[in-house]
């Protein structure tokens, strides 16, 4: 997949970094022809907007929907590949999307899992002015992306909430935080390799949701990331044989994998 790097501006650390927030929101509202104003949570609630969430995780969380407002916990060895098939979903065909102090991500990683690179603003560091750049990212940015090693104060990610639920944006944050909505991943397994010998072909792990918006309690589910990464697709439920002591059925379980792009 060939990806133009310079479609996505990519914000440095230097003392000029929020004028240049600045500058890219601005070109994502000229982008999507869009002009966002001061909107109330209740007016959000009352309009029933949200953002959808990728078809292969519409198990775990109810309506296959997140409020808009709504800010949602990733953690896990696939953190990182959840934070960005959520952030994808929840772009849709004409929302931006930020990822704020992730420096270890790059276009094509976000190209490669469904994220627009072209409506995608890279800020790896935004130092002191971390706050005044997320602030401006919030007002005119829907889907934005933190990193697990930003250095949010306790009253800072409070502020950050309580502003997103205002505009209406999405936070996924890499990490424990108090959110909305936790997903959780654990238990990865790579496979392809045969004692020694073969090809890595994807990395399987267990993947749950809990707290507003989930399906259930305790509500999780396998899927399956390979490499190269591509878009999460939900993959048949197989039948689980009745016991001969004539026990009940267990419920299918539904597995997960994921297509190549070409392959949709």
């Amino acid at each position: 997949m060939s990806v133009q790097v310079s479609v996505a501006p990519r914000i440095a650390a230097d003392p000029q970094r929020l004028a240049l927030a600045q500058s890219v929101l601005g070109q994502a509202e000229a982008k999507t022809q869009r002009e966002r104003g001061p909107v109330r949570g209740e007016e959000l609630e009352r309009s029933g907007h949200s953002f959808p969430v990728p078809r292969a995780l519409e198990e775990l969380i109810s309506r296959g929907e997140v409020r808009a407002g709504s800010s949602i916990e990733v953690t896990g060895p696939c953190g990182t590949s959840l934070a960005l098939a959520l952030a994808a979903a929840a772009m849709g065909e004409e929302s931006w999307c930020a990822l704020v102090g992730m420096p270890h991500v790059g276009i094509a990683a976000c190209a490669d899992i469904g994220v627009d690179p072209r409506r995608t603003a890279l800020i790896p560091d935004p130092g002191a002015q971390l706050s005044s750049v997320l602030s401006a990212l919030i007002d005119g940015i829907e889907v934005i992306v933190l990193g697990a090693d930003l250095a949010l104060t306790p009253a800072q990610w409070r502020t950050a909430k309580n502003r997103a639920r205002t505009q209406g944006s999405l936070l996924i944050r890499l990490g424990e935080a108090r959110c909305d909505l936790a997903v959780q991943s654990s238990s990865p397994r790579w496979v392809g390799l045969a004692r020694g010998s073969g090809r890595l072909r994807f990395r399987s792990a267990r993947v749950a949701a809990c707290g507003r918006g989930a399906a259930g309690s305790g509500s999780a589910m396998e899927i399956r990331i390979p490499t190269p990464a591509g878009v999460l697709a939900s993959a048949p439920r197989t039948a689980v044989p009745t016991s001969r002591r004539g026990k009940a059925p267990s419920r299918a379980r539904a597995t997960l994998t994921l297509v190549q792009s070409g392959n949709r």
